[in-house]
């Protein structure tokens, strides 16, 4: 492996308020109702904590990002039923189906992000309140915060107003020093005046610009970014990853400057980003797609753009939209020529063809070494990609299939233990009754016991 793959230098482009943005944004092509709710809940819980005497170990910015983050759990299609017409979507009902999806945002924050235990205030969002109890646990605080917040926004989306009696809202899940403070700082309706006029977004995005993790926090939560979009395509995240470290493998041969390096891998990571807003249908499609199919298929390259452009250098957002240029101009979204497209750029293009050819998909398995050299030197015969580039797969091309199963490393996250905890959550609420309460709770002290190894690890 070359010894320039082995710096971890590259990794480090995205600041960590770049991230939540296009977390964020992310999140809105799938449901925009439930980010806007995301926005709100934060933007009230802020509010709080600075007037709000807290445990030590709860930080505003672990605040502010589980609360951008606490609805996740609905955004997952195939685990439990969701709809993007969920308009009316009731988050504080009764029925185990919310509830569950709150359990599994609380396990997908805790595995996933550096949030860990912070996250389990999700598990029992709607739990009673009780007196003293987060005085004791900060996890209780967060919870006491968020989900009052939560509340607090959903309220006012339905009714543009907050109740005069707050407490009526939810007698027994209320901390009343929270509702306290929310009144004095309501007074006059400074609060509701923020959310009618729509300021309250500029508190939070100054929040989130200036946050502020260490190099290993905001390389895990690049990840989300990419895991994020297996919401919509598993096969689409997977081809992410995979095009992201062919094209750090050929940018390292192609003698790439340590900053090229870093737009080229963050390019990589984020190029296919827009494809969260196109329909599963066409994603995963098991056939051809019809001309009227790709026509939206082709759109990917626009969403990604409209995406990412708010919050990273315009090199990154070029190299991103134009990775299915081509050098005779046949490719899109602009038809531009070799002479108009960057090296970064150029390079980008193989990796995501590279990737394309070689993962396997619901309609077919990976192609040969011997069928990827033929497309790949028909491709550059008809004068679509670099030969220059081309060449560089050819010759190291076992090689750069090494070195993808290392790179693929950095983007090893513990998702499965985020299945493993729902299917340990499913498994014990589908035992529990009444003749085996008293083991089912031994159980699930077993199972807490479990988590407290594995976050630790």
């Amino acid at each position: 492996m070359h010894d320039k793959l082995k710096s971890a230098n590259y990794k480090n482009y995205l600041s960590s308020g770049q991230i939540i943005n296009i977390a964020s944004r992310m999140l809105f092509e799938l449901n925009p109702k439930l980010v806007e709710h995301n926005v709100r809940t934060a933007y009230i819980a802020f509010s709080i904590f600075q007037n709000y005497k807290m445990p030590e170990e709860c930080t505003l910015q672990n605040l502010v990002v589980l609360s951008l983050f606490h609805t996740v759990g609905f955004y997952r299609p195939d685990f439990f039923v969701y709809s993007e017409s969920s308009e009316t979507l009731d988050l504080f009902s009764d029925e185990d189906i919310i509830k569950d999806k709150y359990v599994f945002g609380s396990f997908y924050l805790q595995c996933m992000t550096h949030l860990k235990k912070a996250a389990k205030a999700l598990e029992k969002f709607d739990q009673d309140y009780i007196p003293g109890e987060s005085e004791k646990s900060y996890i209780a605080a967060y919870r006491e915060l968020i989900y009052f917040s939560a509340r607090m926004s959903s309220f006012y989306e339905e009714n543009n107003f907050f109740p005069d009696d707050i407490l009526a809202v939810a007698p027994n899940n209320f901390n009343p020093k929270i509702v306290s403070v929310f009144e004095k700082l309501n007074k006059d309706g400074v609060i509701l005046n923020q959310l009618r006029t729509d300021s309250y977004k500029s508190y939070i995005a100054n929040i989130i610009n200036a946050l502020e993790f260490s190099d290993e926090v905001n390389q895990k939560m690049q990840k989300v970014l990419v895991y994020f979009l297996d919401f919509k395509s598993t096969s689409t995240f997977k081809h992410a990853i995979n095009t992201a470290c062919y094209a750090l493998s050929l940018g390292v041969r192609a003698g790439l400057s340590e900053e090229e390096l870093q737009v080229l891998y963050t390019s990589a990571i984020l190029h296919d980003i827009g494809k969260i807003s196109i329909p599963e249908k066409i994603l995963e499609t098991p056939k051809k797609l019809t001309d009227e199919e790709f026509l939206i298929m082709k759109m990917h390259v626009k969403y990604s753009k409209e995406i990412i452009q708010e919050y990273v250098s315009s090199e990154v957002v070029e190299a991103v939209y134009r990775h299915h240029e081509k050098l005779n101009g046949k490719g899109y979204p602009q038809g531009l020529s070799a002479e108009d497209l960057t090296s970064v750029q150029k390079i980008i293009t193989v990796a995501d063809i590279l990737s394309a050819l070689l993962d396997s998909r619901s309609y077919k398995h990976g192609y040969s070494k011997e069928q990827t050299f033929k497309i790949l030197t028909e491709m550059t015969y008809e004068g679509e990609i670099d030969p220059w580039i081309t060449e560089f797969v050819i010759t190291d091309f076992d090689e750069i299939l090494q070195e993808l199963s290392l790179l693929q490393q950095d983007f090893k996250a513990d998702y499965n233990v985020v299945v493993s905890k729902i299917n340990d959550y499913v498994f014990m609420k589908q035992f529990k009754s009444d003749d085996s309460e008293d083991f089912v709770e031994e159980e699930l002290e077993e199972l807490e016991e479990l988590e407290e190894l594995e976050l630790a690890e």
